[in-house]
């Protein structure tokens, strides 16, 4: 990991959950995170093509709103770019590690068994508003509804850059990284 200009070494042998449920990543799980940390970082800051790495946020914008278009399960990415290299990349690498409240996953047991993982958009004392990926929101009664929770992880899945080729990496963080 990097705090400023130093890489940062962790050398400890277990991961710990934290009390927001995100895991420490200790020992081996800590040279893995940082070797991937190292790797992206190298590859985000090279020169990349932002009209390419534009195409390629089509992938985001299933769940996220850029410029207007997309999504509105994640964050709206039309200022990505002011978070900076390190933002982004942290939240990619490790997207449970620090959400924001409104972007928890919501479980609704439904009266049937069935389970529906996505968020609680509102609730009044008839019904509540689910919102789930590529679907329109959903008002679901009450006594449709066995139980609902929070869980302590994000619908965002972690190794999302793993599916791009190198060059992609830098191509779709030279578009984010224009997103101001």
């Amino acid at each position: 990991m990097q705090a400023g200009n130093e890489l940062i070494r962790l050398d400890v042998k277990a991961v710990m959950p934290t009390s927001g449920g995100a895991a420490v990543f200790l020992g081996d799980e800590a040279k893995v995170m940082d070797a991937k940390y190292v790797k992206y970082h190298a590859l985000a800051t090279k020169a990349g093509d932002k009209e390419a790495g534009k195409a390629l946020a089509t992938v985001c914008m299933g769940c996220h709103t850029i410029n207007g278009t997309g999504g509105q399960i994640g964050p709206n990415l039309s200022g990505a770019g002011a978070m900076g290299v390190d933002g982004v990349l942290r939240n990619l690498l490790t997207p449970n590690a620090a959400m924001e409240p409104g972007y928890r996953v919501y479980r609704v047991e439904l009266a049937d068994g069935s389970l529906k993982e996505g968020f609680l958009v509102s609730e009044d004392e008839k019904a509540i508003v689910f919102r789930a990926v590529g679907l329109p929101d959903e008002r679901i009664a009450r006594d449709q509804i066995r139980g609902g929770k929070y869980l302590k992880r994000s619908l965002m899945p972690e190794g999302l850059l793993e599916a791009f080729s190198e060059k992609e990496v830098s191509d779709l963080f030279a578009y984010l990284m224009s997103l101001k």
